[in-house]
């Protein structure tokens, strides 16, 4: 109920600065990371409606054919702003490198949650990929054109992106997996679906050169632009990134040095297919790439984006719309 009134006194505010629009400098409403979804012939939904100080919302608005205009649905009205977590996790300790040598972001709303692990820095044995966590299967991208006997909704699902077959045998690049477990829960499990072959990340410990706190960020922001790291088990600490910022509509991410393993990729503005389009991601095509850091990528091939909170994910998909691959990026 505090969230409705609140909601309508911020609606009363936008009223009264239209009359007086001296007023708007009152009003700041930030719908760069907002969502639109048809919900009904005569009704959408927006998700993720940031109004700065009182927090990012759900609405949804009905047309009202007697008036000749949208009116707000009070009972939809939801608090729904993203969460962020990001720690440090401990891969196969018998390899001195795997301690505190990965990296873990999720982000989470309403839509699901999508995440993302990579290592740390060069040294450590290689290990990527890429999930998400939704309420149905048909919700999730990472299973479309899958075969999955028992969906479960408390489980994430994703694929990998490399694993290297020293510290994590019988995992390669393309694989279906299931994650279990959190970083604030102590540990992650990734299981490869169908199968007992598994790995297990424990958080470092903060006393460990690397390690850090689990941190959490309620209400987090898109993924800005800036530098992002990729595929650093190949090459060295200059393997970087240009990400422009993550938008479901508009994004890009492109390789700045010949030093660089290659890797460019531009999302937005193209149509998903039918199969494919789910929200909260992004759909792209792949440029030039290297293909030997980034497995199972081609030029032209067709990839969804996600923001992981802090960086993005770019799944690789064939004709068919089935995840082949991923590749994490983070800032």
């Amino acid at each position: 109920m505090k969230i409705v009134k609140q909601f309508k006194s911020i609606a009363l505010l936008a009223t009264a600065a239209c009359a007086a629009p001296s007023a708007w400098a009152q009003i700041a409403i930030d719908m760069s990371s907002a969502t639109l979804t048809k919900v009904s012939p005569i009704g959408f939904q927006i998700d993720n409606l940031s109004v700065p100080r009182f927090g990012n919302y759900q609405v949804a608005f009905q047309w009202n054919a007697n008036t000749l205009k949208f009116d707000l649905i009070d009972a939809s009205i939801t608090a729904n702003g993203s969460t962020c977590t990001n720690a440090t996790m401990t891969g196969d300790a018998s390899f001195s490198s795997n301690v505190a040598g990965y990296r873990y972001f999720s982000k989470s709303d309403v839509n699901g949650e999508f995440g993302g692990i990579q290592v740390a820095r060069s040294s450590p044995q290689g290990l990527s990929l890429s999930w998400a966590k939704t309420t149905t299967a048909a919700q999730n991208p990472y299973l479309t054109g899958r075969t999955l006997t028992n969906f479960d909704a408390s489980k994430a699902y994703g694929v990998i992106g490399s694993a290297s077959t020293a510290s994590y045998p019988g995992f390669v690049a393309g694989d279906l997996v299931e994650i279990v477990g959190t970083p604030s829960q102590g540990a992650v499990l990734i299981l490869k679906s169908g199968t007992s072959v598994s790995i297990t990340l424990t958080l470092a410990s903060a006393n460990t050169q690397g390690g850090v706190p689990v941190e959490r960020i309620t209400n987090c922001p898109p993924t800005t632009g800036g530098t992002a790291k990729g595929d650093l088990d190949r090459s060295s600490s200059n393997d970087n990134y240009a990400l422009t910022f993550f938008s479901t509509t508009a994004g890009s991410l492109a390789t700045v040095s010949s030093s660089t393993s290659a890797f460019n990729v531009n999302w937005g503005n193209f149509s998903a297919p039918a199969s494919f389009a789910k929200s909260n991601v992004a759909y792209g095509t792949i440029g030039a790439v290297n293909t030997s850091a980034y497995r199972n990528f081609a030029t032209n091939q067709a990839v969804f984006v996600a923001d992981i909170g802090g960086g993005v994910s770019v799944t690789a998909l064939d004709a068919q719309g089935k995840t082949v691959g991923t590749a994490v990026f983070y800032k």
